[in-house]
């Protein structure tokens, strides 16, 4: 292209799906759209974005804020009792649910809500080994991840095993059809053979993420590629361009000894810690019409060794790890907030 940019292979996602069975009623959509500012509808009065907004309500507020503001809630009005059965109940005690395409179709419409239908590239159709898609950054509520990776209903994503410990976000992973990665359950459903998606930054790429860095944790991630040696699986690296632009992260929290504080605190805790706005009349939304694209690598082929050695690891991660940096040097032009800024790597 004109300017030295990789062609695109496909360009942009189809529009919103039919979701008739989870957008508002007539009466519902009107007292929404009387409740949002004139900022947003006076670019679209139409059931799409009032479907993206509260897709993204629904997705950040669900494993944020309303497993621990009921169980506050009830314990407040009802005692601790009745809070401990919420979580105990919901938490671990009801029967799982099965995966509602529904659901995915409409998580998935989080894109429309930031301006994320750009797609460059797509995960290869050619019949080869399954893959593992490997999302990256999380970013602080993972917005691309997990709408872009919506999109395909046949690919499942790994979850942390915290979020099917939580009330009602583990009903809402459930009929996403998501599975832990604990590690018992992750390598068993790779042996099913079927692709699964997953965000190897994890919590740890929580803290990290940050307006004016990219930052990937990945160096000490190993765990992924060994799983796939193991398993029969290849690689495929994909990239959200403006996923750590959605939220603007407080000071000092932007600080090398804060990031370092928050991220060691990340680990030992397995809870990301953090402070920041997005949409300006909503802060904990992320920032409504923030562009964003992503980009899909090259498949990474892998051996598949039954007992893979430390030094196999190293060897394929490594690989991994120059194939997603030279990805994101690639395409990082394509946005004006990411010209110029180089991928760290932790």
């Amino acid at each position: 292209s004109s300017d030295g940019l990789p062609p695109p292979s496909r360009l942009t996602t189809p529009g919103p799906p039919a979701l008739e069975e989870l957008t508002p009623p007539p009466g519902a959509m009107s007292l929404i759209l009387q409740l949002l500012p004139k900022s947003l509808k006076s670019k679209s009065d139409d059931a799409s974005k009032i479907t993206a907004f509260l897709a993204t309500f629904v997705w950040v507020n669900t494993w944020l804020f309303f497993p621990f503001m009921t169980f506050g809630a009830l314990w407040y009005n009802f005692g601790i009792i009745s809070a401990c059965a919420f979580w105990g109940g919901l938490g671990f005690l009801v029967p799982s649910l099965s995966q509602r395409d529904s659901m995915r179709h409409f998580i998935s419409s989080m894109r429309f809500w930031v301006d994320g239908s750009e797609i460059i590239g797509g995960p290869p159709n050619d019949g080869g080994k399954p893959m593992l898609h490997c999302h990256h950054p999380h970013g602080a509520v993972a917005v691309n991840g997990c709408s872009k990776g919506g999109l395909d209903l046949s690919i499942r994503a790994a979850v942390a095993p915290l979020c099917f410990r939580m009330p009602l976000c583990r009903q809402m992973m459930e009929a996403m059809g998501a599975v832990s990665s604990d590690k018992k359950l992750f390598a068993k459903y790779m042996k099913t053979g079927k692709d699964i998606a997953i965000i190897p930054g994890g919590v740890e790429e929580v803290v990290l993420s940050q307006e004016a860095r990219e930052i990937l944790y990945l160096k000490k991630r190993k765990g992924f590629v060994k799983y796939a040696l193991e398993m029969g699986y290849d690689l495929l690296p994909v990239y959200h361009l403006g996923e750590t632009q959605l939220y603007h992260v407080l000071w000092p929290q932007t600080e090398e000894w804060a990031v370092r504080l928050r991220l060691a605190l990340a680990q030992r805790l397995q809870l990301a810690s953090g402070l920041g706005f997005g949409t300006w009349w909503m802060p904990n939304l992320p920032r409504m019409n923030q562009k964003c694209i992503t980009v899909y690598g090259t498949r990474l082929e892998l051996p598949q060794i039954e007992s893979p050695t430390a030094e196999d690891v190293d060897k394929y991660h490594g690989l991994y790890m120059e194939a997603l940096e030279a990805l994101y040097n690639s395409h990082r032009d394509r946005l004006p907030e990411y010209r110029g800024k180089p991928l760290e790597i932790w």
